[in-house]
Parts: structure tokens; sequence; C-alpha cells
């Protein structure tokens, strides 16, 4: 699954879930997909704005890796937080 933000936005949630084997998140502006009930086997993001930055939380496990051509978490001086909160869904 592919969120692209990056022409200009940010990605951000308000409730509900993302569920998928691979996420991939390009955005250009600070991003949040901070809900607890997300549920991601591989995460990958690119962050291209200066300091803008990334948070992701996850009910269970997920492993920062490849998704699309991107690898990892990428921002230019940006935070990133990664919670991974290990419980069975």
């Amino acid at each position: 699954m592919t969120l692209n933000a990056s022409a200009g936005g940010a990605v951000t949630e308000n409730g509900g879930a993302v569920i998928a084997d691979k996420l991939l998140v390009l955005a250009r502006n600070s991003s949040a997909l901070d809900t607890t009930t997300n549920d991601v086997n591989t995460l990958a993001a690119n962050v291209s704005a200066s300091a803008a930055t990334f948070a992701y939380k996850d009910a269970t496990t997920v492993d920062i890796g490849t998704a699309g051509s991107t690898d990892g978490i990428n921002t230019i001086a940006g935070n990133i937080t990664v919670t991974a909160l290990g419980a069975a869904m």
C-alpha cells in the first residue's frame, strides 16, 4: 500500500487503522500515523521537507525495511518516532 502526499502535503489519520503487508509513505510535510490499531509488517517512508518529522505507531510489531523503491525511513533532519506496542490483535 502506498500513501502519497509528496506533491505538498502530509499523511495523517483520524481513527481507523492502516493494515498492510508493506506500507510506503511519501510526504512533503510532517506526517503521523499514530492510531494504536495500525498493523503493518514492513514500513518505509520518505518525508522530503527540511526538518519535517515522521511518526508511526503499530499495534503489534513492525520492521523498517523496503517498500517500493524506498528503503527505511528518510527525513532531512526531521525526527523519526516509531512505536511498536507488541500486542496480539
